[in-house]
């Protein structure tokens, strides 16, 4: 097998470039809510004393809800993020932002009338939402996902301004997911504070200041998919500590990124693998802390509570693996700091089982794991301090074939190895460079490497997964 050089010209290369960059049901009338709240409804207690910094900040390592999810988990639930004034409509606005969004804290501050649902709307410019949202105007049409603000002052229905979750729109109405807009129910646990709870209704658009539309949503406005959909999407986050999903075409490129959540700095190393072997891609992702967890995709997009499946990895090089061929499940694979290498497997889908030492002597190696020679077995592939690319075929028992090199200039820059990026069946090796380019490499059925294809520069502060 001819080896192949990490740093070789693109000479002729056309390849895809992808730079990285940064009618529902109703329920129940509208309410006059004006004699019951006084000076309650839209007020957001969002003053900085209560909410700190008053600019947003993403939340940590939350893997987001999709828009129809939070929909059907909140409809007909109160909601009160803040423990103040109950169940106000800035509570809803709070946990879409904190569930969906992926932020907290826009400033309610920046406005003619602090503390209200509109001084979101009016201090666009400086509380923060400018990040994670797009001004779109009232005369627009909203779509699901967008967050409807009515001015302060300027409908009788809501005298203090009010926010709520769009479905979809009625014509003159708004089709939102609302709280505190609606008459109370039984069992309302803010009597004399908060009418319903939030509950899908039509609104009108009397009033209405305009709509703050979401930069990016986790698996689009209406999911209905995994949020991430094959083993070739490349997940990345940027230096601000998001996570982000550039899904790939099948053709040799990325689409458009979609964002799955915020807080992810504290990230060392993180894996696409369907660790539940439920066909649906889950991510396990091993924290600076030394934890491992296993974040669940759903279906429908979105992921479940996270679960702890390791504790006490901080010196540990992780790559999950089905290493035997009788493993039902991926496991992982476990490089310690003197060398030594173990084999975890993952029986239950959950926690893993009882380790098994499978190797010494891999200190200075950086590992990754793939069926490279086509034999069917998880092979694994490694970087030494040279650049020299090291393949190490599996046997399918838990064993290793005599090594070979396989490449040259692959320095420890990020070495992913992706199936599925040209189509059904293909398989590769991305390559970040030091100078932050990132190169394809196809592999034949047999292990042999194809014309390298350059995808596309912007890569240099990314923490890339699927690679140490």
């Amino acid at each position: 097998m001819a080896a192949v050089s990490g740093s070789l010209a693109f000479a002729g290369v056309s390849g895809a470039y992808a730079v990285a960059e940064d009618p529902e049901s109703l329920a129940g009338p509208q309410v006059n809510e004006e004699a019951l709240q006084a000076s309650l409804d839209g007020s957001t207690n969002g003053f900085e004393s209560a909410l700190g910094d008053n600019i947003a900040t993403p939340l940590a390592g939350s893997p987001l809800s999709t828009v129809d999810a939070f929909i059907t988990q909140w409809n007909n639930k109160y909601i009160d993020v803040d423990g103040s004034y109950g169940a106000q409509c800035w509570d809803l606005w709070e946990k879409y932002c904190r569930s969906v969004i992926g932020c907290s804290g826009i400033s309610t501050q920046f406005s003619p009338n602090p503390g209200y649902a509109s001084a979101l709307w009016d201090g666009y410019a400086r509380n923060g939402a400018s990040s994670y949202f797009t001004q779109v105007s009232a005369s627009s049409t909203p779509v699901k996902g967008d967050v409807a603000i009515w001015k302060y002052g300027q409908h009788p229905y809501y005298p203090y301004s009010h926010v709520a979750i769009v479905i979809g729109d009625a014509g003159g109405n708004v089709n939102v997911l609302s709280q505190n807009s609606s008459p109370s129910v039984a069992g309302n646990p803010y009597p004399g504070m908060s009418t319903g709870p939030s509950i899908k209704q039509n609104l009108t658009k009397a009033g209405l200041a305009g709509y703050l539309r979401p930069k990016s949503l986790p698996g689009g406005p209406s999911g209905g998919r995994p949020s991430i959909r094959s083993k070739a999407d490349l997940l990345a986050v940027d230096s601000a500590g998001v996570l982000w999903n550039y899904p790939a075409t099948g053709a040799g490129g990325f689409g458009t990124k979609i964002m799955i959540g915020g807080g992810w700095i504290g990230m060392v190393s993180g894996w696409t693998v369907d660790w539940t072997g439920n066909g649906i891609l889950d991510m396990v992702i091993k924290w600076s802390d030394g934890t491992i967890r296993l974040y669940p995709g759903g279906a429908n997009g979105g992921f479940g509570t996270y679960s702890v499946i390791g504790q006490g990895w901080t010196n540990i090089e992780i790559v999950p693996a089905r290493w035997r061929s009788t493993d039902t499940r991926p496991g992982m694979i476990a490089k310690l700091a003197n060398g030594d290498l173990y084999y975890y497997p993952n029986v239950s889908g959950a926690a893993m089982s009882s380790s098994i030492k499978i190797g010494i002597g891999w200190s200075g190696l950086s590992l990754n794991s793939m069926n490279f020679n086509g034999d069917a077995n998880a092979d694994i592939i490694a970087q030494d301090s040279t650049g020299q690319l090291l393949l190490y075929p599996g046997t399918g028992t838990g064993g290793f074939s005599a090594k070979s090199v396989v490449g040259h200039g692959f320095h420890k820059t990020g070495l992913i190895a992706n199936t599925g990026f040209n189509g059904s069946g293909s398989k590769g090796l991305l390559f970040r460079t030091a100078a932050g380019l990132l190169n394809y490499y196809p592999l034949s059925a047999a292990g042999a490497f194809q014309n390298p294809v350059a995808i596309g520069p912007g890569w240099t502060s990314f923490k890339l997964f699927n690679t140490q």
